[in-house]
């Protein structure tokens, strides 16, 4: 590529303003869990999934981003939130991150929807 050509490579921030490179490194949710676990990251512990009643999508997008859904709830209240999702964005070293804001969406199909734009 000359310095005249644009790069076809895409970039996306996470809540932190970081930017990261599409797509990214990963073809399965597997290599995110193994890369998270390499660097001491404990985002995929099953303590913490079952902990915020987290479900994952197997759906991986450009290489990079995937959705979450969390229904928090205590032993505290008899409350039962609604189910929400998040984009989420695994760095290079397996670090996750939140696209957007936690819970953004109503929907799983939303989410996907929102992830997908961004790749567009």
């Amino acid at each position: 590529m000359t310095p005249s050509q644009p790069s076809t490579r895409l970039e996306v921030r996470d809540s932190y303003g970081d930017r990261h490179s599409l797509p990214g490194p990963f073809a399965s949710l597997e290599e995110m869990v193994t890369a998270n676990r390499a660097a001491c990251q404990h985002w995929f512990d099953p303590d913490a999934i079952r902990f915020f009643s987290c479900r994952l999508s197997r759906r991986i997008i450009c290489g990079r981003l995937f959705i979450s859904s969390e229904r928090f709830t205590t032993p505290f209240t008899d409350e039962s939130p609604p189910r929400r999702y998040t984009i989420r964005l695994a760095t290079d070293n397996g670090e996750v991150r939140t696209v957007g804001e936690f819970q953004q969406y109503r929907s799983l199909a939303q989410a996907q929807d929102a992830a997908l734009g961004i790749v567009r």
